[in-house]
C-alpha cells in the first residue's frame, strides 16, 4: 500500500508539473503574438503615408520548475508615432492668421442715409427750392408749406408778451402805493397822539386809521398786479414758442448734407400731414455690402477691419476707396453665409459722384488690420479717361 501510494503521489506530481508547463508555454505564446502585432506599427513618412515595420523577435523568460523563479522583465511599451492632424482652412485662418486678406468679388453699394421726407403740417406747398439730383445743406429749407396764419399768430403773441413784460417791469404804482402808505401811517400816528391829549375827536382818528389801511391794501394790489403781469409775460412767451414750432414744422429740412433723389409733390399742390414730399439721401459716405462663408472666417475675425473697395470704370479703368467694416449681420444669408457692411468715403469726379448706390464692386478685407494705400487709379479723372 505504501508503494502504491508513493507511485500514485509521484504520478499526480508529474501530471501537475506537466500541466503547469503547458499552461506557461501557452501563455508565453499568446503574449509573444500580441507583442509582435504591437511592434508591427506603422512608421510615418512624408505626405502622411505609412509602411509596416518588421517586428522584433521576443524571448520570454520561463520560470524554472521547482527551482528559484526569476521574474520576467515586462516588455517596454512600444510608442506609436503620432500623425500630424491637418487643420481645416477656417481653423487655419482663425489660429495663425496666415491669410492677410480676404477678397469678396460680388458686393453691392447702398445708401447709409436714405429717407422720405414727410409733410408735418397740412397745407399748400408754397415753395420747393430743389430739383431731382440737386444738392442741399444741413438745415436748409428745401420745401415750405403755407405758414402765413402761424406767422400772424406769432406776431400777436410777441406783442402781448412785450406788453406784459412792460407792465411787470413798471414799478410806478408800487412806489406810489408805498408813498401813500407812508403818509397815511404818519397821519394815523399823529391823530392817535392828539386823541390821547383830547385835542381831536375819535372819529377823526378812525378816519386816519382807515386811510392807512386803504393805502396798505392798494400797495398789495399793485404788487399783485406786477406779479400777474410777469405770469402773463411767461404765458405769452410760451405762445410765441408754440407759434415758432408750428412755423418750423411747415418747413422741410434734414440733419445732413445730401441730394434729392425723387420729388413726390410739386409747388402749389395741397399736402396732408404725414404725406411724403421728397426722397433724399447722403452721398459722401456709402455702404458696401457683401457675404462671407462662415466655413472660411468667423464674424469676429473681420469686425472693424479696414477694407479696400475696387470699382470698375469705363474703358477698363479702376479706382479704389478706403473704408472700414462697421456692421456684421445677425442673420445667416443662406446656409453658411453671413453679411458684412463697410462704410467708405465717396468722392466726386468732375462734379459727379464716383461711387453710386446699386453698383457692383469688389472688396478686400485686410485681416491684419493694415489698410492698403490707394492706387494711382484712384485719381483717374474723366478727362484722363477720355484720353
Amino acid at each position: 500500500m505504501n508503494v502504491e501510494s508513493s507511485n500514485r503521489m509521484n504520478n499526480m506530481m508529474s501530471f501537475r508539473r506537466t500541466s503547469l508547463c503547458l499552461l506557461l508555454m501557452t501563455a508565453c505564446l499568446c503574449w509573444t503574438q500580441n507583442e509582435s502585432h504591437a511592434q508591427a506599427s506603422w512608421s510615418l513618412k512624408d505626405n502622411n503615408t505609412f509602411s509596416p515595420s518588421s517586428p522584433k523577435p521576443l524571448r520570454p523568460q520561463l520560470p524554472a520548475i521547482g527551482g528559484s523563479q526569476k521574474k520576467a522583465k515586462p516588455a517596454q511599451p512600444v510608442s506609436r508615432p503620432r500623425s500630424r492632424s491637418r487643420q481645416s482652412p477656417s481653423t487655419q485662418t482663425g489660429s495663425d492668421q496666415s491669410e492677410k486678406h480676404v477678397d469678396l468679388d460680388t458686393c453691392i453699394v447702398s445708401f447709409i442715409e436714405d429717407i422720405e421726407l414727410p409733410a408735418q403740417e397740412s397745407g399748400v406747398l408754397r415753395s420747393l427750392s430743389v430739383k431731382e439730383g440737386q444738392s442741399f445743406e444741413k438745415g436748409q429749407a428745401i420745401a415750405r408749406i403755407d405758414d402765413e396764419l402761424y406767422r400772424k399768430l406769432l406776431q400777436q403773441a410777441q406783442m402781448q408778451r412785450d406788453m406784459a413784460l412792460k407792465r411787470a417791469a413798471d414799478m410806478t404804482s408800487i412806489r406810489a402805493g408805498r408813498y401813500k402808505l407812508k403818509l397815511a401811517s404818519t397821519e394815523a400816528a399823529k391823530s392817535r397822539k392828539l386823541l390821547s391829549k383830547g385835542s381831536t375827536s375819535e372819529s377823526e382818528y378812525k378816519r386816519a386809521r382807515y386811510s392807512e389801511q386803504v393805502a396798505q391794501e392798494e400797495l398789495v394790489a399793485a404788487e399783485n398786479e406786477r406779479e400777474m403781469a410777469g405770469n402773463e409775460a411767461r404765458f405769452e412767451e410760451a405762445k410765441v414758442d408754440e407759434a415758432r414750432v408750428r412755423i418750423r414744422r411747415h418747413s422741410i429740412s434734414t440733419e445732413f448734407d445730401g441730394y434729392v433723389i425723387k420729388k413726390f409733390r410739386d409747388a402749389g399742390e395741397w399736402v396732408q400731414a404725414g404725406e411724403k414730399v421728397l426722397r433724399v439721401a447722403r452721398m459722401d459716405r456709402l455702404y458696401v455690402q457683401g457675404n462671407i462663408s462662415s466655413k472660411k472666417l468667423n464674424p469676429f475675425e473681420v469686425a472693424d477691419k479696414p477694407v479696400t473697395v475696387t470699382l470698375q470704370l469705363a474703358r477698363g479703368k479702376e479706382t479704389t476707396f478706403e473704408g472700414k467694416i462697421v456692421s456684421i449681420g445677425l442673420e445667416k444669408q443662406g446656409s453658411d453665409l453671413f453679411m458684412v457692411k463697410a462704410e467708405v468715403e465717396n468722392r466726386p469726379q468732375e462734379g459727379f459722384w464716383t461711387l453710386l448706390p446699386g453698383s457692383q464692386v469688389k472688396m478686400r478685407i485686410h485681416l491684419d488690420g493694415k489698410s492698403a494705400e490707394s492706387t494711382d487709379t484712384a485719381n483717374v479723372t474723366l478727362d484722363s479717361i477720355g484720353k
